[in-house]
């Protein structure tokens, strides 16, 4: 934690330098708002990249299979059910339940 905290401190004050200006308070506080969401900014892509790094490295080297993988999508794989969900064919009293429910709630005004 101690190490994050220094390098914020880092961060700051080489964005402070950089911005050593004599200007307005308004823009004084916009530069400040502005460092300090460079400083969140490099902090989260820095963590994201480390848990990236770490979950690639768990992952891939611990288990052999496709499903422990984090770039396995189940959606995407051919055949599987989201995909094939056009081939269901509803039946004729399906269709009109789905009928009768639609005029239903258009007379209660719902819809």
């Amino acid at each position: 934690m101690s190490d994050s905290i220094k390098r914020i401190d880092t961060l700051r004050s080489l964005y402070n330098a950089k911005n050593t200006q004599t200007t307005s308070s308004i823009s004084e506080e916009l530069r400040e708002l502005k460092t300090e969401l460079k400083i969140a900014n490099e902090e989260r892509a820095l963590a994201q990249e480390s848990n990236e790094v770490r979950t690639l490295v768990g992952s891939a080297t611990s288990s052999p299979y496709l499903s422990d993988q984090p770039f396995y999508n189940k959606e995407r794989i051919y055949n599987s059910p989201k995909e094939d969900s056009w081939k269901e064919v509803r039946s004729e009293e399906q269709n009109r339940q789905a009928a009768y429910n639609l005029m239903k709630l258009k007379k209660l005004n719902i819809i």
